[in-house]
């Protein structure tokens, strides 16, 4: 087929790629339990569709929220009255998944509309790459982005990390047209594109300007001269001003031309401390301001910014992160296929820059780096699906290099089998580890990945599904457990349950990754518990669990919840 080609064929293996990663996504909804976050996501979207109200940890905005609580809230999940609720995470996931015994059903709901946000991803890699302009490049960048375990992971979930890479994806597909065809009209699709970005996760504040001044730089550099002296020109500022305004105004418009006082949503501050009492947001604590609600958000990320988030990497305990653990999170959670594509993509792109739209894939390239970087500052190291935007850009950029590469190579063919052949590869593999797509790391995390990094990367909470089918096929008299997450385990069909205790037992004994290598810390009084809300805890010692990391579990479910039967103890640890 020749490389220039407008072929149908090309949309098409896009096409076979999305509908793989989808059947993938699909595929999960019945086998895992819901995560940590996606209950207080939810909650957050039901209710500012109940109540016109937005105070419920903003944050993160609501522009994803609202859209994955659209079904939910249609097919009749609401939240109590204000004054009937319940601790925040109580409320949140009984609303969201537990207001009747139907729990696949309610997950299913609440995760349908990522799947929207999943097919823009691609679709917007496919406009980046240049579409039918640039097929072969189109094409393996979108087929990549489509059936990378990763981003079908959190594909799967209620949460805001996908909807994050396709609104950021979105103001790159406005940016480019801006650059292109400059114009007023131009400048105010590219605010509303930014606007519906920050208006879906504030990362959007941190990662865009570096990817946006790689972009800009690698543009404007050779004709950078002429670039210069357009600074000096009124109609550049106003387009500056006009996309300035509609970002504003696009934010107020996600946040639904709200009004009011910060000193309403103080409840939201409550994980990090109160409203600040010096500075100016307590000068204008009692001002109404509009967009209220934004402003809080930002304050709330500043204070998580400066408590931190506690995390265990490589096996070390950290209470604001790890500088590395980005870097890290990214090589280990990357298939081998990707990897390889992306190596020799990039050398592509190095070795010939004389191509037609090398300053844009290069950008691109040099636009992942950045956030890379940036993410290197952060105290909040929760996972590699902060990251995940780095994906398309490094997609793009060498989908680019690689079929330039072939252009210039003796035999075309055989470079572009082998990128297809990577792809496939990849879409294989992710059809292998289906429904654990969140649980993959390759070869680099060795034998033990969740010691490298557990959390969101491992053990988001999601095998309870998985324990409750274990034990509807064996009965027992009745289960010690220890969940990760916010599951209702007496929701579940399981047997009678027991808190685990801080002493050796006998009987069966199930325990998540993430409080079996957990040093130390508290756990709850009974089993019945969600996550970290409140309720009766005690204090348990670093090395409460070495009794049972002597003994074999019978079963590892979902990969991340182990089982175990312990018939017999050594006398010195009996009780």
């Amino acid at each position: 087929m020749n490389m220039s080609s407008r072929s149908v064929a090309f949309p098409l293996v896009v096409v076979l790629a999305v509908a793989c990663g989808t059947g993938a996504i699909v595929a999960t909804y019945s086998r895992l339990s819901h995560t940590w976050d996606e209950g207080i996501h939810l909650a957050a979207g039901l209710e500012l569709l109940q109540e016109g109200h937005y105070g419920h940890q903003t944050e993160n905005p609501p522009l994803a929220r609202v859209v994955n609580a659209i079904i939910p809230y249609v097919r009749g999940a609401r939240l109590p009255p204000r004054d009937q609720r319940r601790p925040t995470v109580e409320m949140a996931v009984d609303a969201a998944f537990y207001r009747t015994p139907d729990y696949i059903r309610h997950v299913t709901e609440g995760r349908l509309a990522t799947l929207l946000f999943f097919w823009a991803t691609v679709a917007c890699t496919w406009v980046l790459a240049g579409g039918r302009s640039d097929p072969w490049v189109a094409v393996l960048a979108s087929a990549a982005v489509a059936t990378l375990p990763p981003i079908v992971a959190h594909s799967g979930f209620a949460t805001t990390d996908v909807a994050f890479v396709a609104a950021f994806l979105l103001v790159l597909v406005a940016l480019r047209r801006c650059l292109r065809t400059p114009s007023t009209f131009s400048a105010a699709l590219t605010g509303a594109a930014l606007g519906v970005a920050v208006a879906t996760k504030f990362t959007t504040l941190v990662f865009l300007p570096p990817a946006a001044v790689a972009i800009l730089a690698l543009h404007a550099w050779p004709d950078r001269r002429a670039h210069l002296a357009a600074l000096a020109r009124p109609a550049l500022w106003r387009r500056v001003v006009v996309l300035g305004i509609v970002a504003l105004a696009t934010i107020w418009l996600c946040y639904g031309f709200r009004v009011g006082r910060l000193a309403d949503l103080n409840d939201a501050f409550v994980p990090f401390g109160r409203m600040p009492t010096t500075g100016w947001p307590a000068f204008v604590r009692d001002w109404t301001l509009p967009a209220h609600e934004f402003v809080h958000g930002l304050l709330y990320l500043k204070a998580h910014t400066e408590y931190g988030q506690p995390v265990t990497m490589l096996g070390q305990f950290s209470a604001r992160g790890f500088w590395f653990y980005y870097p890290v999170v990214f090589a280990i959670k990357t298939p081998g296929p990707f990897l390889l594509f992306a190596g020799v993509g990039l050398v592509g792109l190095l070795r010939y820059r004389s191509g037609r739209d090398w300053h844009w894939a290069a950008g691109l390239g040099l636009a992942a780096l950045g956030i890379l970087l940036v993410s290197l500052a952060s105290p909040i190291n929760l996972g590699v699906r902060h990251v995940l935007v780095i994906y398309p850009l490094v997609a793009l950029a060498s989908a680019y290099g690689l079929v330039r590469l072939a252009e210039e190579s003796r035999r075309p063919a055989t470079v572009l089998a082998a990128g297809a052949a990577c792809v496939g590869l990849q879409a294989a593999l992710l059809w292998a580890i289906v429904p654990n797509q969140i649980a993959y790391f390759n070869m680099l995390a060795g034998r033990d990945p969740a010691w490298v990094s557990s959390g969101s990367n491992f053990d988001w909470g999601q095998g309870a599904v998985a324990l409750e089918r274990y034990f509807a096929e064996r009965p027992v008299p009745e289960l010690y457990i220890l969940l990760s997450g916010t599951i209702r385990p007496c929701r579940m069909k399981l047997p009678p349950l027991k808190s685990l205790p801080d002493h050796p037992v006998t009987g069966w004994i199930a325990i998540s990754d993430a409080p079996y290598r957990a040093n130390g810390g508290s756990v709850r009084e009974e089993p019945c518990g969600v996550g970290d809300s409140p309720g009766p805890r005690r204090r348990v010692a670093n090395n409460w669990l070495d009794w049972l990391k002597t003994h074999e579990p019978v079963a590892i479910l979902e990969k991340t919840v182990r089982v175990y039967h312990i018939t017999d103890l050594p006398p010195q640890t009996a009780r």
